[in-house]
This record gives C-alpha cells, sequence and structure tokens, in this order.
C-alpha cells in the first residue's frame, strides 16, 4: 500500500567511494535540496514531514558514473482519533449478545470514521468483549444476566501506516426501566373533553426511571378508546426535557 510510519530507506550494493544523494519530493511540490544519507534521514524523522513522497536516490561513482531508483511512498505518523461519544455506558440485564454496546468511531488523516482502522481489544483473551475489526463495534461475548458495574475494555485502533491509538470504555449492566404518567390540562374536572375544551386542552406527562437511563425519546402518542385504537401521532413529537418531563 505503500504507507508507513517510517519514511527510513536503505541502499544496498553500493561500493566504497560511492556517494548517495537524496532528491526528495513532497505532495507534488518542487524538489528540495538534495540531501545526503545522513541528511534525507535527520528530514524524514523530524516532527511534522507527514505527507506524500517522491524520493529519487542517485549514486555516483568514484569515475562520475550515476545510476538512480524512484521511491515514492506517504508517510503517516498520525495516530488515529477516536470521536467524542460517551464511553461510559449503561445496558439492562439480559440482553442479547448481539446488542450494540459500543461502535467505536476514528478516523485517520481527517478520512471518513472506520476507513483504514483496523479495531482490536488489548488483552482480548481475558476480556468479556467483542469487536468487529473492520467497523468498531463492540458486543458482550456472553449474556450478561445480573447487575455490576465498570466493566473495562481497551480499545485500539490501528492505521494502514500501523500508528496506534487507545480508547478506554467502561460499561455497567443495569436494572432499567420506564414508567409514565400523563396530564390533560384545561378540561375540566369531569374528564372530558368536549368541543369548547378541544381547541385548548394540552397534555404533558412525565418518565419516571429506574436506574441509569439516558437518551429518552417519544416514539408515538396513541389514544384509545377501550382496547380500540382511535388515533396515533408518529410525526411531529414532542421532545423529553432534561428532566424526563
Amino acid at each position: 500500500d505503500n504507507i508507513t510510519n517510517n519514511g527510513r530507506l536503505t541502499v544496498a550494493n553500493v561500493s566504497n567511494g560511492d556517494t548517495i544523494t537524496y532528491l526528495v519530493t513532497k505532495d507534488n511540490g518542487m524538489p528540495l535540496v538534495a540531501m545526503t544519507a545522513e541528511e534525507y534521514t535527520t528530514y524524514i524523522t523530524s516532527d511534522n514531514k507527514d505527507g506524500n513522497y517522491s524520493v529519487k536516490v542517485i549514486v555516483t561513482d568514484a569515475a562520475g558514473n550515476t545510476s538512480d531508483a524512484l521511491k515514492t511512498f506517504v508517510l503517516d505518523t498520525t495516530n488515529p482519533i477516536f470521536d467524542q461519544q460517551s464511553t461510559t455506558i449503561n445496558i439492562p440485564i439480559n440482553v442479547l449478545i448481539t446488542t450494540i454496546i459500543y461502535d467505536a468511531q476514528a478516523t485517520d488523516l481527517n478520512g471518513d470514521a472506520d476507513k483504514g482502522i483496523t479495531y482490536k481489544i488489548k488483552n482480548a483473551d481475558a476480556s468479556k468483549f467483542l469487536i468487529t475489526a473492520d467497523t468498531g463495534i463492540v458486543t458482550y461475548k456472553t449474556i450478561q444476566t445480573s447487575t455490576h458495574d465498570n466493566d473495562t475494555a481497551t480499545i485500539v485502533a490501528t492505521d494502514t501506516a500501523g500508528n496506534e491509538k487507545e480508547q478506554l470504555i467502561t460499561v455497567s449492566v443495569k436494572n432499567i426501566a420506564l414508567s409514565t404518567s400523563i396530564t390533560w390540562n384545561g378540561i375540566g374536572n369531569d374528564h372530558i373533553v368536549n368541543i369548547n375544551e378541544k381547541a385548548m386542552a394540552t397534555l404533558s406527562g412525565t418518565v419516571a426511571t429506574i436506574g441509569a437511563v439516558t437518551g429518552i425519546s417519544i416514539v408515538d402518542i396513541t389514544f384509545k378508546q377501550g382496547d380500540n385504537i382511535v388515533h396515533k401521532i408518529t410525526s411531529n413529537l414532542p421532545s423529553i426535557s432534561s428532566d424526563n418531563t
């Protein structure tokens, strides 16, 4: 793939008395100043040298004869970057082992998430978790049948050049439940919505939680008469505030 995190070059079969010159072009620009082998090594290993390189190695013998070889490569010494999603996760007990616990998202050189990235879990054999190498999706190895806190895993993201970045996640298994209460406002004490009250009546409610619950949303509002559904709202739904109202 010609992508490397080490831009040093080795020139073989050079006779005593031969001189080596490196002519370096970066990012398709003008060639840099010709360098000796020592100058090239100092240059390529210094900071902030990532980019696309074309290096012509010129060997000159004592008689002035020359030969050359061209090497092109991408120098990438930058570690992948994980996104800013929370690394503290709560899940209910007894969820299926196919349930996504965490979806690691790392990028390389400002690319798309997961592109050119391989994921693994550090000390995977001893971990409770599995990870899909090309997507970063994390699942439990077995169903978690009891509540407990602080299962940890260290996710390692490696880019094509071999640069690595680690991220620690912490997962707790909770008893999680929701209950809702609703209130009609503006319908009078008889709790019957008449034609005059219909235009002014409002519906409000509160969600009570057991355990650590985040990201609650309303997916529909259903009106029933007895056991029969008479109306359902599935669009333009209200949001739930931070105090669960």
